[in-house]
């Protein structure tokens, strides 16, 4: 450890060196916020040095250990394990091809390596029935695009095509639909609508007929809880001749009009068996404190969330090159750490003011499907209840025209009120909405009714790149995010105010019409498995039995092994519908029967 202090120490320096080459101006910011310091920051996170941070890495322990050591330099109280900053859990590495894994198409074989391949984040399982085109395999009614809109997936095998329609977007603009066009996005979303199995295939628009048009490694190895195959065209086209077309032309068709064009293969079967075996290793949260200075409200607490973990090197697929490369995430997160480390900083200064206790937590596993999160929620230092907020740090280094993306589940208005009047020196362009459930690790303490927001610059054509790089960031934009996040931390800190908590599972923006459950699971174990911790008085769950404490295995006949899975899994039924509830409970299996209602403001 001391040589690794020794060599961080050394690259502090370098990084000074580097910050007052590249021209940095000693800008001065509200309340001690320094551009110098989130400079540094950033330089040392996304630096070679650390090669991506990717998780199960000893750089991503190199920065753990940078983080902490800042903590402790600000005076922070340690809230890890064993009066340590580190706060370890373990997480999914990597996953490793079974003997097992095969695919039929109406009954003949296909070669595993040559004509498909399993995915890393697929379950394992074995799957013989119908299949069912799924176009693009995309859902944004907010987009206009739907293509299971009329389709029955449920229990059944899907074939999507990769990327997404060309619609929507200017030829420099980020496209609309690229945060839903990933292997686990479509994954979740075949999952969703009740599929068993997802079968990608090799666009004929952008690719040849090979498996190397894309690295499988890129998916993340943790189990979404579908059969997940990647296929190459020649394997899967006999299922379109079959129904008097061809791959090419329905894409042609699809792209050309720009409209979904679903639909069953008749008289096709497929046999699908997945057989997928993950190695595990042990990650770490960073967690520290400042606690409060008022006798009463220093039992409750705010958290100030950012995660640090990235992608480490991993292949990289573009028009100019094709390799393994470093993906430094210098915004991603390296921006939102540095800010973490900033208000630190600032607010340990002025301790003295803060009547409640504040918690810092910078979140590992967030990459592969926020494990380090969900293991702090499963594991808080200090009880669930008295968390009061949660205010998350991602993506803040991108500062542009276009909006500073606030994103909120379950805020109060004072505190939705405090963002707006801090900005008012400011002067940020804000965008007020409630963001996908599993876009960050402020997920799983919305889940759990906890008030959260979560602050974003925006996505980018570095994001997830190699290009992602500490040179690009927006000093100064980021240095005005945190003026706005600073301020309404010291808002909530300080104020005589009741953070009304909000019934788990139930968001501001819910309408009438949606089903209601009362219970919201959270990650258990911190590996593909869940449980309910909370339920609500009168509420479906405790009218069927469910009990905190009850490990879920299954929601309404899918398995759910993490929080998103479950809530989109509720939101395929309607109010009235009858879902089984198969839970662990004292190590037996029990199967209770819920009647949802309808969700009411």
């Amino acid at each position: 450890m001391r040589a690794r202090i020794r060599a961080g120490q050394v690259w502090l320096f370098v990084c000074l060196c580097l910050v007052a080459a590249l021209g940095f101006a000693a800008t001065p910011a509200p309340d001690g916020l320094s551009t110098e310091r989130f400079a540094q920051h950033v330089a040392f996170l996304a630096s070679d040095e650390l090669n991506g941070r990717g998780n199960g890495t000893p750089e991503l322990d190199m920065a753990a250990e940078y983080i902490a050591r800042e903590f402790e330099a600000y005076g922070l109280d340690a809230l890890g394990d064993d009066g340590s900053f580190l706060q370890r859990f373990p997480i999914a590495l990597s996953a490793r091809m079974g003997p097992s894994n095969a695919l039929l198409i109406d009954d003949k074989k296909q070669e595993s390596g040559s004509d498909f391949v399993t995915l890393p984040l697929s379950t394992s399982g074995v799957y013989e029935g119908d299949v069912v085109f799924a176009g693009y395999g995309i859902s944004a009614p907010q987009a206009g695009w739907d293509d299971y809109a009329g389709i029955d997936v449920a229990g059944k095998a899907v074939v999507v095509f990769s990327h997404y329609p060309p619609i929507g977007a200017a030829a420099s603009a980020v496209h609309p639909l690229s945060f839903m066009s990933s292997f686990e996005m479509k994954a979740r979303n075949a999952k969703r609508h009740g599929a068993r199995v997802i079968l990608f295939v090799v666009d004929p628009a952008f690719h040849a007929d090979t498996l190397n048009s894309f690295d499988v490694a890129l998916a993340a190895p943790h189990d979404t809880g579908v059969m997940v195959l990647y296929a190459s065209r020649r394997s899967v086209e006999p299922l379109f001749e079959k129904q008097g077309t061809a791959i090419s032309s329905v894409k042609r068709d699809i792209d050309a009009r720009l409209r979904p064009a679903s639909f069953a293969f008749t008289g096709s079967s497929i046999h699908v068996t997945t057989d997928v075996h993950r190695a595990t290793t042990t990650a770490k949260n960073v967690v520290a404190a400042i606690p409060g200075s008022d006798p009463v409200l220093k039992n409750e607490w705010l958290v100030i969330g950012a995660h640090y973990d990235h992608l480490g090197r991993v292949r990289e697929r573009t028009k100019s090159m094709d390799g393994v490369r470093t993906h430094h995430g210098a915004d991603d997160n390296a921006s939102g750490t540095a800010g973490l480390l900033e208000l630190a900083r600032a607010l340990a200064r002025d301790r003295s003011q803060l009547k409640r206790s504040v918690m810092f937590a910078a979140f590992a596993g967030e990459e592969v499907g926020l494990v380090g999160s969900g293991h702090f929620v499963d594991h808080a230092p200090v009880p669930l209840a008295s968390i009061a907020a949660m205010l998350n740090l991602d993506m803040i280094g991108r500062l542009s025209r276009d909006p500073l993306h606030v994103m909120g589940v379950h805020v109060p208005d004072r505190v939705a009120d405090w963002i707006r009047d801090e900005n008012k020196d400011v002067g940020l362009t804000m965008a007020f909405s409630v963001a996908d459930s599993a876009s960050s690790d402020w997920a799983v303490f919305q889940a759990m009714g906890i008030p959260a927001v979560t602050f974003f610059t925006g996505i980018h054509a570095d994001y997830h790149r190699s290009s992602d790089t500490a040179d690009k960031i927006n000093t100064a934009g980021a240095i005005k995010v945190l003026s706005v996040v600073n301020g309404t931390a010291r808002n909530i800190a300080r104020a005589e105010f009741s953070a009304t908590r909000q019934p788990a599972g139930r968001s501001l923006t819910d309408a009438d019409g949606e089903p209601y459950f009362g219970a919201e699971p959270i990650l258990h174990g911190g590996l593909n498995a869940l449980r309910f911790t909370s339920v609500l008085k009168d509420s479906p769950a405790a009218k069927a039995g469910v009990r905190s404490g009850d490990v879920v295995i299954e929601f309404g006949g899918f398995p759910a092994k993490t929080p998103n899975d479950f809530r989109m899994t509720l939101e395929s039924f309607k109010p009235g519908d009858m879902p089984a509830v198969d839970v662990l409970r004292g190590g037996r299996p029990l199967r209770l029967v819920v009647t949802l209602e309808e969700e009411r403001r």
